[in-house]
């Protein structure tokens, strides 16, 4: 079934498909490739993005979208938030999702007591269990492989409950301090150990929801690292530098509302992509314009290329925003 856009939207995908298919020539068809969309907050945008995503599949061939997190704003009592998820999962239930959980999306935003939060398995149920990299996991955070392109995708969880993080009764610590506990150096042995499965000859791309900070609407801030940020950094600098293990292309996150970007000490992108709702972009910074309701300017998320025969890192702007490249470092002694 053709997927029908509106006009305004099919002239400048067109144009962004042109660039896509240059960078596939150069890449000589060694090329990864995926959508990357983050923090909708579904009840404050205008979710058009599923739609454009099936527009670009079918035009392109892509097989994944992966998702940063952040389903919904999350600021509602749980009955209201759960509806919220069964919204953005009606939306987007037919794409080919990959998803990790934003700190939004277990409504901790809003109400820290335990009978208000949804559990575990209130979240599983109502979206979970339909992405596609939940087979591959444990808890809420995974690995797929891209066998053809020997590529580990991570797909980490920092969207618990802030305890979790934190310990009991310091969870609005996440505000201000942080420090790795038991809940999230789990996965970062996760990380390790699965890395240590591969040679020298496969990749790694890691995507959590927060990594980077910098959002900040009075007063905007440079990038600095999250506490869960700077754990994975040091876990992602570890694999590259190991000669038996593999190569890491790219750390992916969102969180910020802002694009952000900052190389890992192992020379690889960090980045963040700013959030996937325009209704919502303009009152987290004041670096961000209002974003327009009916113009190209009302979504924002990525079509990622990873070039493994030039090794560069593509990220082709749907929506406000732009462009970005890096070259992906193999190794900061190389």
């Amino acid at each position: 079934m053709k997927t029908e856009i509106p006009e305004y939207w099919k002239k400048h995908i067109d144009l962004k498909l042109e660039k896509i298919n240059a960078i596939r020539d150069m890449a000589e068809g060694k090329i990864a490739e995926f959508i990357f969309s983050t923090d909708t907050h579904v009840e404050v945008g205008e979710n058009r993005t599923p739609e454009l995503c099936r527009y670009i599949i079918e035009k392109t061939g892509i097989d994944k979208v992966v998702f940063g997190g952040d389903f919904m704003d999350g600021r509602k009592d749980k009955n209201e938030a759960l509806k919220n998820l069964k919204r953005w999962r009606d939306l987007w239930c037919d794409l080919p999702v990959y998803g990790v959980r934003g700190n939004h999306d277990t409504n901790t935003a809003g109400d820290f007591t335990e009978e208000n939060r949804m559990t575990d398995e209130e979240y599983r149920e109502q979206i979970y269990k339909y992405f596609k990299n939940e087979n591959n996991g444990k808890g809420f955070y995974s690995y797929v492989d891209d066998e053809k392109n020997k590529i580990r995708y991570f797909l980490l969880d920092t969207g618990a409950k802030y305890s979790q993080f934190f310990g009991e009764g310091h969870e609005k610590d996440f505000i201000l301090y942080g420090a790795p506990i038991p809940a999230y150096k789990e996965q970062l042995d996760f990380v390790w150990e699965k890395s240590k499965e591969l040679g020298r000859n496969w990749h790694v791309v890691a995507i959590q929801h927060i990594i980077i900070g910098g959002q900040n609407c009075k007063n905007p801030r440079p990038v600095y690292l999250m506490p869960q940020g700077k754990d994975l950094l040091v876990t992602l600098d570890k694999i590259q530098e190991d000669p038996e293990m593999p190569r890491v292309l790219v750390a992916m996150c969102g969180h910020n509302h802002i694009d952000r970007e900052m190389l890992g000490m192992g020379g690889y992108p960090v980045l963040s992509t700013t959030c996937d709702s325009g209704t919502l972009a303009a009152k987290h910074s004041q670096e961000n314009p209002l974003r327009e309701v009916g113009t190209t300017d009302e979504q924002a998320f990525d079509v990622v290329q990873l070039d493994l025969t030039n090794y560069r890192f593509y990220s082709t702007r749907i929506g406000y925003g732009k462009d970005r490249t890096y070259k992906m470092f193999l190794s900061v002694t190389q």
